[in-house]
């Protein structure tokens, strides 16, 4: 490339600088460096706000991993806590599962508060089903209560009351029964009871039958023996009512076995939708 073709423009750029006083031509060599500086401070504050969004976008990053960590380990906690009310329910099982349901639901809110609209139905359902497994749990609850904690409470203690209450009987007021008769009884009542502590372990569909069936023999040997309706009539009620309370706590577990196979279900479901 010939030098001559560089000739036009800079003696051209050399006119313009002649043209221009001296004054004028300190001021503009001063603020060629001053211009520079706004550039670079422009180009800096430029990457520092790319820096700060980075930087924001990591901290909501690192806050929603750490909460969705979190809202999986306190649905995990409501699994096992199902898991131990069923085995052996009490009242501070109870308090485990609200203490861990209030967990899931602050850090379901932690994990709503660090993602975009688009996630917001996803969210929603997530409120629903936790709202829906303490519904679950809470009618669990009321049920299991129904049925008895341990043999001092509900229709458990009412079965161990009802089934003494027979025992006595045969053994204390009914001397006017011969003696085989009265072991017959007795033997009758011993498999009861024992048909009713094994359907409380087991809910053997077998088992529950055999209790009627001997509840059945039962009453037609103690009709057949001779005795005034006066005389039969305190064992004719107790013995009915000891039937009649394991009934009412077969209904009740009957009742009580879909709404833990529901929590189940529901608590599943709830972790693969925290992945997402």
């Amino acid at each position: 490339m010939r030098l001559d073709n560089f000739a036009i423009p800079f003696n051209r750029l050399s006119k313009l600088l002649t043209s221009i006083s001296v004054r004028a031509r300190i001021i503009l060599l001063a603020l060629i460096p001053v211009l520079g500086f706004v550039g670079n401070g422009l180009t800096y504050i430029s990457g520092e706000n790319d820096v700060g969004t980075a930087f924001d976008t990591f901290k909501r990053s690192a806050v929603l991993a750490d909460a969705s960590r979190d809202f999986k380990s306190a649905i995990a906690a409501l699994r096992i806590v199902v898991k131990d009310y069923n085995a052996g329910p009490s009242d501070n099982l109870v308090l485990n599962f609200e203490e861990a349901h209030a967990r899931a639901v602050r850090y379901l809110e932690a994990i709503a508060g660090s993602i975009d609209s688009s996630h917001a139905a996803n969210i929603d359902g997530l409120r629903k089903d936790l709202m829906g497994l303490r519904t679950t749990f809470s009618e669990l609850v009321r049920e299991q209560q129904i049925l008895g904690y341990d043999d001092a409470s509900g229709l458990r203690k009412d079965l161990l009351n009802a089934g003494n209450a027979v025992e006595r009987i045969i053994n204390e007021n009914m001397t006017w029964v011969a003696e085989t008769d009265a072991r017959k009884l007795m033997m009758m009542l011993m498999q009861m009871r024992q048909f009713e502590a094994e359907y409380r372990l087991t809910q053997s569909d077998l088992v529950k039958e055999e209790f009627f069936n001997t509840y059945k023999k039962f009453t037609d040997t103690f009709a057949s023996i001779d005795g005034t309706p006066d005389m039969k009539s305190a064992l004719e009620h107790e013995v009915k009512t000891y039937a009649d309370t394991f009934r009412k706590w077969v209904d009740g577990y009957d009742r009580v076995q879909p709404l833990r196979t529901v929590i189940d279900i529901d608590s599943q479901i709830i972790l693969p939708r925290a992945d997402d």
